[in-house]
């Protein structure tokens, strides 16, 4: 029986290799759309986009980059103890 799990390395055994623990997720947004949404290339998104519910707890609208990243940092470290973070950039946020 083939062991589907190892045929592919996850970001997450990737970080914790690199990094030597576990590696958080910050999720920020830039306040863009996307040209698969906004309709200069196509409509309703594609494939890969969540609904927009997905946005970080840290997100607030109109707030700049540094900010959400200060934000989620403070949430990140309080519920999980750890100093290490990547910074990801939500879908349907971003794409431009």
């Amino acid at each position: 029986m083939i062991n589907r799990a190892a045929r592919y390395r996850s970001f997450d055994r990737e970080m914790k290799q690199k990094f030597g623990e576990r590696v958080f997720r910050v999720t920020l947004s830039a306040g863009m759309t996307c040209p698969n949404i906004d309709g200069k290339r196509a409509k309703g998104g594609c494939t890969f986009c969540q609904d927009a519910s997905y946005l970080g707890l840290s997100y607030t609208p109109g707030v700049s980059i540094e900010e959400q990243m200060r934000k989620a940092k403070v949430y990140v470290t309080h519920r999980h103890q750890t100093e290490k973070f990547i910074a990801y950039f939500q879908n349907r946020t971003n794409t431009y």
